[in-house]
């Protein structure tokens, strides 16, 4: 019911908006972990609309950032919840924020089928992404300071958890912790999922910016999120579904 008043709420807002739009488009913030996902469900999305989406990809955080100081956006999904809840604090959004999934943490070897004892004494080198600016990476953080004895000197950052992925993909370091729909989209055979227990959940919120030029197709867009074409495809990405979607499938 949550999700349902709030898109009847965001069409009432919005609604005067987009009268004297002309060329309808989407420029949409993505978290790096989500980008190639984005990807299918827009070659999904375009099957039955004509409008254009753009894609522009960093860390959630640098995101924050950028919407912050003025980017010209109009939707933001991020890998996690706190940064649409500040940005909707700030006065930013239209509507507040929604879920559109739940993140999944890995760990990743390319060489072998890695257990969870082997991530406990893992005494290597180990690619995480960078806490402050990834929400994946802080969920990391989360696993090896409680769970493991890797020690700060071990870790090699990446800016964002696709930067993570690639150091290890070449060779530069022989494990890491990393979304599920990284290793799903590399191929990769060699990881174990991480416990659902050892960090706080990865729920990925999404946002339509209040400065935003084309709020109504934003809001179908949003509306197409929750199909349940595009929660399969979501779902066979990596990831897990929110709940109220899970309710109503």
């Amino acid at each position: 019911m949550f999700f349902f008043r709030w898109m009847l709420s965001l069409f009432v807002l919005c609604s005067s908006a987009s009268a004297y739009s002309q060329s309808p488009s989407l420029t949409i913030a993505v978290a790096s972990n989500f980008k190639h996902t984005l990807e299918l469900l827009i070659n999904e999305w375009a099957t039955e609309h004509t409008q254009s989406i753009k894609i522009t990809s960093a860390a959630s955080g640098v995101l924050h950032q950028q919407i912050i100081h003025g980017a010209p956006f109009d939707m933001f999904l991020s890998a996690d919840g706190m940064r649409v809840d500040d940005l909707t604090q700030r006065g930013l959004s239209i509507g507040g924020g929604f879920e559109y999934a739940r993140g999944k943490l890995v760990f990743w070897t390319p060489s072998y089928m890695p257990t969870l004892s082997d991530l406990r004494s893992w005494s290597q080198q180990i690619a995480v992404a960078n806490p402050a600016l990834a929400p994946y990476g802080a969920a990391a953080q989360q696993v090896l300071d409680v769970h493991t004895q890797v020690k700060p000197s071990q870790l090699v950052m990446g800016n964002n958890v696709v930067q993570t992925s690639q150091y290890v993909a070449t060779g530069h370091v022989k494990g890491a912790l990393v979304a599920l729909s990284q290793v799903k989209q590399l191929g990769a055979q060699h990881y174990v999922n991480i416990p659902l227990s050892w960090h706080e959940p990865i729920v990925q919120k999404g946002m339509i910016l209040k400065s935003s030029s084309e709020p109504m197709l934003a809001q179908q867009f949003v509306s197409f999120l929750a199909s349940k074409t595009a929660q399969r495809l979501i779902h066979h990405e990596g990831y897990e579904l929110p709940k109220y979607i899970r309710e109503s499938m």
